[in-house]
């Protein structure tokens, strides 16, 4: 039991990034989305946060501007980081932080 313990935590610590990417500090975000696209929530998130939000072409046009699944989307004093993975959970495509003004989603 104890040798299938320690190769547990061996292989937990060899797949951790070696280093992620940090977002700038940008203050807490309060909206609510109704009816809101992919590129419309992205796009409102990038001018609150001063970022650079990239879409990746393995992200159809068609789903970046279809309606966020599962109805309004409320946030209340969530960071940057929080808004885009509820906005990106809810119709697919994940993110990733290329460096403190720049992130990118993509088809995950």
């Amino acid at each position: 039991m104890q040798i299938l313990l320690a190769v547990g935590v061996t292989l937990l610590t060899a797949t951790l990034p070696q280093s992620q990417a940090a977002l700038a500090p940008a203050p807490p975000i309060t909206v609510t989305f109704v009816d809101a696209s992919l590129e419309e929530a992205v796009s409102f998130i990038a001018k609150f946060a001063r970022l650079t939000i990239e879409i990746d072409q393995s992200v159809s046009q068609e789903r970046q501007r279809e309606p966020i699944a599962g109805g309004p989307i409320k946030m209340r004093d969530v960071t940057i980081e929080e808004a885009l993975g509820m906005v990106t959970a809810r119709n697919g495509p994940a993110y990733s932080i290329v460096n403190a003004k720049t992130v990118r989603i993509y088809k995950a």
